[in-house]
């Protein structure tokens, strides 16, 4: 991790998605910048069920953090809490 870059995160949980974004310092203590915690209603039983309806929250909620630090993510670190699962499969 690179020392005052900004890096976005990225937490799905069964009931919210949490976006928090932050930089590292000198002694590798992470400050957040800007966090944003949204309701989640598109998943059921651990599956999306409105594919679009996520996809626009997401892409909305990346563009909010960017705005308001006027910086443009370009990776993002994704954390899933997903305690029973049996495939996971993340592409760009």
């Amino acid at each position: 991790m690179e020392i005052n870059n900004e890096i976005l995160f990225v937490e799905i949980k069964k009931e919210n998605f949490i976006f928090s974004s932050g930089s590292f310092d000198e002694n590798y203590d992470f400050n957040i910048s800007q966090k944003l915690k949204i309701p989640n209603h598109c998943f059921k039983s651990n599956k999306i069920i409105n594919l679009d309806e996520t996809y626009s929250l997401v892409k909305q909620s990346v563009q909010n953090i960017e705005k308001k630090i006027n910086v443009i993510f370009k990776d993002v670190n994704v954390i899933i809490d997903n305690i029973d699962y049996t495939c996971i499969n993340i592409s760009g």
